[in-house]
């Protein structure tokens, strides 16, 4: 039972964020449509900021880096909350 709310929960954070994702790539992709159309579109950085912005494989490393240390801080909060939980009261055996 516990185990089904917490995957309903798990899909429902996986939907949004996919949504999110989708979102962005839709904005990436009309605006990449209305730059080659020549259209006028949002600022775009100059050289000179470009070259201060991470590549796309430094962004996808710091991204799996966070991530990484994201998901051993939640490991470590859930070994405590268990261990926690795990507890007997004082005074009970």
């Amino acid at each position: 039972m516990a185990n089904d709310k917490f995957d309903e929960f798990q899909k429902h954070a996986r939907q949004m964020l996919r949504a999110q994702q989708e979102a962005y790539l839709a904005a990436a992709k009309q605006w990449r449509h209305n730059l080659v159309a020549g259209q006028k579109s949002a600022h775009w950085p100059t050289a000179a900021e470009l070259d201060t912005l991470p590549s796309a494989a430094e962004l996808s490393e710091a991204t799996q880096t966070f991530t990484s240390k994201l998901l051993a801080d939640q490991q470590q909060f859930m070994e405590a909350l268990i261990e926690t939980m795990n507890k007997k009261p004082k005074g009970k055996s």
